[in-house]
């Protein structure tokens, strides 16, 4: 039987493809939605594509979801970010996006950082930067492959990682950080608001009181309209230790009820180690208001925003702190810095009491 636009049906029963859905409630710490705009290697846009590594075709297909799609419970982790070779491929940072992220951490501590955490540190690329610049790093991430990846690609640093949830890094990893990251909306992975409370908390307690942390997030308003469309797009591009990977990710909208942005994201490969020549994959990530965001700053101890910063590009120029602002990256500070230097300058400058004048007795 043929599907609607004239391709076979996903046959979810065999190893070769792969269908996952989850629901809002997801925990993954994974990279959910990229909003650079990745250049295409060959238009993926139409529904058949062909890869040809070492002169052998093979044809893969784009089919429609089946209207039953295989069950994930929301805390397993999620199949394309657990093949950190093909995510490397896809999301190892450029030359700009390294020199935009450095700028906004010498912004905010006006000099390099000494020690960086990342919560959700996938197979260590973020890491990996900072480290090869004399950085102390640590990173936990739910997933054991990633984190056996970033363990392979960091050895011989100075550098900590192990499994954890970002609601509560674990506590191996150290404390008093200067410069904390999260990017790529990672975040929205998260349950609910109290897990987004919970995950700032858990930050301020590994920050030093003048560090930053460098967040990526998005902000939607409950009267936001998001087009179905393609987000990112690139491949067929060469992945470390063989084999060729193209990748589309999609957004479906935001649910009216949940108020989730629901994505979904497809992968092909050919000749890459233990992975699937197609997954599919679908996932709700949560979104938050202005007015929303503003809140959680305060319930979990108050941060100062920075600077605010449009996503969708690289060089991540500066854009207001407000209603529509979209996918942006947050540089934030723990509010605890500045109350700190406000209380410092004003003892400084609090008068002494004055001493009442002695009395001088008369001789009589």
């Amino acid at each position: 039987m043929e599907s609607a636009t004239g391709l076979p049906p996903i046959d979810c029963d065999t190893p070769s493809a792969l269908l996952l859905c989850r629901g809002h409630d997801n925990l993954s710490q994974g990279r959910a939605r990229t909003t650079k705009n990745g250049e295409l290697g060959k238009d993926l846009r139409s529904q058949r594509r062909c890869f040809a590594p070492n002169g052998d075709a093979k044809n893969f297909h784009y089919a429609p979801m089946p209207p039953s799609p295989v069950s994930l419970s929301p805390h397993s982790p999620m199949t394309f970010y657990s093949r950190a070779s093909v995510y490397s491929a896809f999301f190892a940072p450029s030359d700009q996006m390294k020199g935009s992220i450095d700028r906004l951490a010498k912004f905010a501590l006006k000099r390099a950082p000494k020690s960086v955490l990342d919560p959700c540190c996938g197979p260590g690329l973020w890491l990996e930067h900072f480290a090869k610049k004399g950085c102390v790093v640590a990173g936990s991430d739910l997933q054991a492959p990633a984190v056996a990846s970033a363990e392979a690609r960091l050895a011989g640093m100075r550098a900590v990682v192990a499994e954890g949830d970002m609601r509560d890094p674990p506590a191996l990893l150290g404390a008093s950080f200067d410069l904390c990251i999260n990017l790529d909306n990672s975040i929205g992975h998260l349950g609910c608001r109290e897990d987004v409370i919970a995950h700032f908390i858990a930050m301020r307690a590994r920050m030093q009181p003048k560090s930053a942390y460098i967040l990526g997030c998005a902000i939607r308003e409950a009267d936001d309209v998001i087009i179905a469309e393609t987000v990112y797009e690139r491949g067929p591009i060469e992945v470390a230790g063989g084999g060729f990977a193209a990748l589309r990710t999609e957004t479906l909208g935001i649910d009216p009820e949940t108020r989730c942005e629901r994505i979904r994201q497809w992968t092909m490969s050919a000749h890459v180690p233990e992975c699937p020549p197609l997954i599919i994959e679908q996932y709700d990530l949560l979104t938050f208001g202005i007015a929303q965001w503003k809140e959680m700053f305060e319930a979990s101890g108050g941060w100062e925003v920075l600077q605010c910063c449009d996503a969708t590009t690289e060089s991540l120029p500066s854009r207001p702190f407000t209603r529509g602002a979209g996918d942006v990256v947050l540089l934030l500070r723990p509010r605890i810095a500045a109350t700190r230097k406000k209380s410092t300058r004003a003892s400084a400058t609090k008068k002494a009491p004055q001493k009442k004048p002695s009395r001088t007795l008369r001789k009589r």
